[in-house]
């Protein structure tokens, strides 16, 4: 009715209008509210209820629920909740529990504390000490053994396992534990000691309980609380019951599971070592190692390669490792004096010696240790150096050869070789007469070159030679043998010098006891053999008879002694009978003779008292020939043998060349230093040669022509030259060897002397002419080159014997003076006019 002047917000409990132009506000039924904006209604949610009249919806209760829209909420029983699709109440799940009813399955509280519950429960119930609820079988089960629960369990797994030492019998409430070194056994269901080997701080359960000891440690009885470590010097058996003693050659420190072998270097002797003892100390052998590790003995300390045992005053005692010698291989470990490895090429006298020597050759020495068999086949001896029965030498020193005498050969060569040596002789003879046949016209030829020509002696040779045969046949004849008297005399001085540098040169090897490069060792060793005449070193003489040093020293003195006697026999009977020519060839073959041996037989002689010594009670022996002992009667009666032979040639030979020299100086010098102070040098010169062939050819004193071998290379005024030469040689040859041979001051004593002879030589010129001069001069230099070699070879860089460009260098040295001499007699090279420096 009326006219509507406002509308009124429905605002009162469970108000709604739900249509416009509304004259009264609706109220929500029971089950229901008004929409947030009241323009409607809508349903209670699940589990709130409205009685109507409500502007909102209640919760139900604890334990209610109710239906989407319901007016009222329900309430399940105890031990149920509200399933909502099924819109039913269910019964909670075992072990859960709701005193009042639950709303959904969430409100079923799970039992606490082991507790336990049938579906439905309104309450949990509690297994005893000791169990668990079994759920298949809804009964209270005993806890497994080694585990417990307090206050019963839910579950198994509400059994709590027992720590690590402790046991438990099914249905416990709580742990044991056995003492310590024990453990629970299950099947006696009693705590047993632990085996020996093991320990255990707390007891356990199981033999697993029971720990094995760690290497090192040890248990030696059963029920062990810990395990003891092992004391120094000891290690562990296998099963760790006990300790052991290391072995010799190991050591141990504190809980050692296995014993160290001892370093390289040290060793332990006897068992339980605590510390390995160096081999360098004064009560082994100091400097001594050890091959390996783990050395047992004392013994074992051995010398490194390269070093040997050198034993003290005590020998058991002081002992140290020392170098070997040189000739011991220095690869081998352990040596000893006894058990020294030679090498091949060297020797010792016995195994107790320690004095190495190097071999004449490598090849007579075999090395090795055993010193019975340290000789090739066939040799024996000192330095392998002497020929076994059966066997007969061939060469010397280091060319020495043993050949049997069984291979029938040695016959044949020794035939060969005394024919060769008959040449070689018939030979020397017949130059020699050649020569001797021209000795009137040798000023002559003298002078030929150097513009000192003495014609007073043409004539004079002329008219002697008229008076023997006619003018025409004796012009030819004189033209001829000049011309062979010019080369002879040109050519006898070089060959002069030359033979006296080879002789020297030849024997420094064997005066000094130095081993030169093998190339130049050889060369002069074959020059030796022919200046020096040892020809018959080359046969096997020792086949067919007798034949050592002794045999070598009566044939080289006695032979030229008879030879020469007979010589000098023959020229006392052509000068009786007043042959003048004759005799004087006679005396000129003995003065010739005399020139060539000298040298040789004067080192054969020296060489009978040149023993070398060696060590311990060896001996002395002979250097020459080390089958002859120098202590033996037969040696000391052919030293005495020597001795005299000495006085005959040494000294009896320049003795003779100086007697002949002075008796006729008047005409071998007739004034040449007042001739040169009248005239000058060259003048004087010329004038001096001029009167001397003058009185040459004088009938009176043609007995001189004998000695122009030694003088007619000379000035007048140093016609006694020769005799100083001849000095030279018996020092540098045979007197070496009796100037402490193999020292140092040998070689030097020798330098000196041959520096000294040098300057003498400069000094006085002694030559007519000035290449001869020079000549004579580089082969003393020459001489000086070879003496500082052996000094620097044996004393300062012994390498440089094996060193091959100096080898080069000192055989290229020894062509130098016979290229230069072929140079000169062939060109007749005019005198130079600057000294060799």
């Amino acid at each position: 009715g009326g006219e509507v002047t406002a509308c009124t917000e429905c605002k009162g409990p469970g108000q709604y209008s739900d249509e416009a132009l509304s004259s009264a506000c609706k109220t929500a039924p029971a089950g229901h509210r008004p929409t947030s904006d009241r323009t409607n209604i809508e349903q209670c949610p699940k589990n709130t209820f409205s009685i109507g009249a409500s502007n909102d919806c209640s919760d139900c209760a604890d334990g209610g629920h109710s239906l989407p829209g319901s007016s009222a909420c329900e309430q399940c029983s105890t031990g149920k909740y509200y399933d909502e699709n099924a819109n039913v109440c269910k019964l909670c799940p075992m072990n859960t529990f709701t005193i009042s009813g639950a709303t959904d399955i969430s409100g079923c509280a799970p039992c606490e504390g082991g507790g336990h519950s049938q579906p439905g429960s309104g309450y949990c119930e509690n297994c005893l000490t000791g169990k668990y609820f079994e759920e298949a079988t809804t009964s209270c089960k005993a806890c497994p053994k080694n585990t417990f629960s307090t206050s019963g369990a839910a579950d198994l797994v509400g059994c709590h396992s027992c720590k690590a030492g402790e046991y438990a019998p099914a249905g416990s409430g709580y742990c044991l534990s056995c003492s310590s070194g024990t453990y629970y056994d299950e099947s006696l269901n009693t705590c047993l000691d632990c085996p020996s080997g093991t320990s255990t701080a707390t007891g356990g359960v199981g033999l697993g309980a029971c720990e094995i000891c760690p290497e090192g440690f040890f248990s030696s009885s059963p029920g062990a609380s810990t395990c003891f470590a092992c004391q120094p010097g000891k290690y562990t058996n296998p099963d760790q019951t006990g300790c052991l003693k290391c072995a010799a050659g190991k050591i141990s420190g504190v809980a050692a599971p296995v014993c160290t072998l001892c370093d390289i270097g040290k060793y332990a002797e006897g068992e339980g070592n605590v510390e390995c003892k160096f081999c360098d100390d004064e009560n082994t052998i100091v400097g001594s190692i050890t091959l390996r590790n783990g050395t047992t003995t004392r013994s074992g300390c051995l010398c490194p390669a390269g070093e040997f045992v050198l034993l003290g005053e005590d020998k058991h005692e002081d002992q140290t490792c020392a170098k070997v010698p040189e000739g011991v291989k220095t690869t081998v470990d352990g040596l000893d004096l006894e058990n020294l490895d030679i090498k091949k090429g060297f020797w010792r006298t016995s195994k107790n010696s320690s004095d190495i020597v190097q071999c004449m050759a490598e090849e007579h020495c075999l090395g090795g240790n055993d010193t019975e068999k340290q000789c090739k086949k066939g040799h024996e001896g000192p330095m392998c150096g002497a020929c076994s029965p059966g066997h007969a030498s061939i060469g010397s020193g280091p060319f020495l050869k043993c050949v049997s005498c069984e291979d029938g050969d040695a016959g044949a060569t020794v035939l060969f070789g005394c024919a060769v040596f008959a040449i070689f002789v018939g030979l020397l003879i017949v130059i020699s007469c050649c020569c001797c046949g021209g000795a009137k016209k040798r000023n002559q030829a003298d002078v030929e070159d150097d513009d000192i020509v003495l014609a007073s002696n043409d004539s004079m040779a002329l008219g002697d030679r008229r008076s023997r045969t006619s003018a025409e046949r004796a012009n030819s004849t004189i033209k001829k043998v000049d011309k062979i008297l010019s080369i002879y005399a040109e050519a006898k001085p070089y060959i002069k010098i030359i033979l006296s540098y080879l002789q020297i040169v030849g024997g420094l090897g064997f005066a000094f006891d130095v081993q030169f490069p093998p190339m130049f060792t050889n060369l002069m060793s074959y020059v030796a053999s022919v200046v020096n005449l040892q020809f018959l070193n080359l046969m096997p003489l020792g086949c067919v008879m007798t034949s050592n040093y002794h045999r070598t020293l009566l044939l080289y003195t006695v032979v030229p002694f008879v030879v020469g006697s007979l010589n000098f026999l023959l020229y006392k009977v052509l000068k009786w009978r007043n042959k003048i020519d004759a005799s004087n060839t006679a005396y000129m073959w003995l003065i010739l003779m005399t020139f060539l041996i000298l040298p040789a037989v004067s080192t054969v002689i020296f060489t009978t008292f040149a023993c070398r010594t060696f060590d311990g009670q060896y001996g002395r022996y002979l250097k020459a020939d080390l089958s002859i002992d120098c202590d033996s009667p037969e040696h000391k009666v052919y030293e005495a043998f020597a001795t005299v032979c000495i006085i005959v040639y040494p000294i009896g030979v320049p003795l003779l060349y100086a007697i002949n020299l002075w008796s006729d100086r008047a005409l071998l010098d007739p004034g040449q230093r007042r001739l040169v102070k009248d005239h000058g040098e060259d003048e004087g010169l010329k004038m001096a040669l001029e009167e001397r062939a003058r009185l040459e050819n004088m009938e009176e004193h043609r007995h001189i022509q004998s000695l122009t071998f030694l003088y007619d290379s000379y000035e007048p005024k140093y016609y006694y030259f020769e005799v100083v030469e001849t000095i030279r040689k018996l020092f540098l040859t045979g007197g070496l060897v009796l100037l402490g041979p193999g020292t140092a001051s040998q070689i030097v004593i020798s330098i000196f002397f041959c520096l000294a002879s040098m300057k003498v030589l400069n000094s006085c010129q002694p030559f007519i002419k000035d290449r001869h001069n020079y000549f004579s001069e580089m082969s003393q230099w020459l001489t000086f080159f070879v003496m500082f070699s052996a000094l620097l070879i044996e004393y300062v860089t012994p390498e440089m014997k094996k060193n091959k460009d100096f080898d080069r260098l000192l055989l290229a040295s020894q062509l130098l003076g016979p290229a230069i001499m072929l140079l000169m007699v062939l060109t007749k090279s005019r005198d130079v006019s600057v000294k060799l420096i």
